[in-house]
């Protein structure tokens, strides 16, 4: 899968989930049915890393939910402008 592909798929994943989830319920999702786990992991932790994600961390592991910048980077309301790190190329 391409990278972009996956990183907006995550996101996708986060907004369909209309909250905080963990990874494992993360996967369950359609959007990243047959997506290698270490690799969605790798680029969720990355999304985290560049503000598109927020991890919150309670006693029974890691949750993961959008921050507002990455709900504008999925959901491309008016005056969207996209960005290089999600859409690649087509952000040019």
């Amino acid at each position: 899968m391409n990278i972009y592909a996956l990183r907006q798929s995550i996101l996708q994943v986060l907004r369909d989930a209309y909250g905080p989830v963990p990874f494992d319920r993360m996967q369950k999702h359609v959007a990243l049915f047959r997506v290698d786990p270490a690799i969605a992991l790798d680029h969720l932790r990355q999304l985290a890393d560049a503000g598109y994600v927020k991890t919150i961390t309670l006693g029974d592991g890691d949750y993961y939910t959008l921050t507002q910048n990455g709900r504008t980077q999925i959901e491309a309301a008016p005056g969207f402008r996209p960005d290089a790190f999600i859409y690649g190329a087509q952000a040019l």
